[in-house]
């Protein structure tokens, strides 16, 4: 998060989900900083739903910040397999998420 841009996260987060839905959320995206906007499109294309992305938004941004780290750091989950008689996997959420 340390480099600024001039992309307009609006925009793009109408290209990528229904305009329907879009024009559902659009008034609480609207209000929001364009930073958080950038949060927001992250975890829509990290393949979160709209739900999941309105409701943590704002808590990614701020985790990120506060961190001083990437949006796909902070987004990665990591699946670790394990064989033998307990065989399974084993999901590691991002902290951000845990911090809810």
């Amino acid at each position: 998060m340390g480099h600024k841009t001039t992309l307009n996260y609006l925009q793009k987060i109408r290209d990528v989900i229904p305009s329907q839905r879009f024009q559902d959320i659009a008034e609480e995206l609207f209000s929001a900083s364009s930073d958080e906007l950038e949060a927001f499109w992250n975890i829509i294309y990290a393949g979160y739903s709209v739900e999941f992305a309105l409701s943590n938004y704002t808590h990614l941004y701020d985790y990120v910040k506060t961190k001083n780290i990437e949006y796909a750091d902070a987004l990665k989950i990591v699946y670790t397999f394990y064989p033998g008689l307990d065989a399974g996997i084993f999901i590691k959420h991002p902290e951000w998420f845990e911090l809810n």
